[in-house]
């Protein structure tokens, strides 16, 4: 995995116009700490549909709060 360090420099190697594309994975990694967190509290789920409301309920939970 690259550096932090090789990211800025990868980046800044495409025209400024590009920039603003080359976002950040930080709240991807956001949404994915929260529900490992949920689902680590819960740790034993009866089904697949019980893991997937769950996540579902973390995903509208945390698209409220941002609106």
């Amino acid at each position: 995995m690259p550096s932090i360090n090789c990211r800025r420099v990868h980046t800044a190697a495409f025209p400024e116009r590009h920039w603003k594309n080359a976002q950040s994975t930080n709240p991807l990694e956001r949404v994915n700490r929260e529900i490992k967190r949920r689902v680590d509290v819960v740790q034993d789920f009866p089904n697949d549909d019980a893991l997937l409301r769950l996540v579902t309920a973390v995903l509208f939970e945390m698209h409220d709060e941002s609106h």
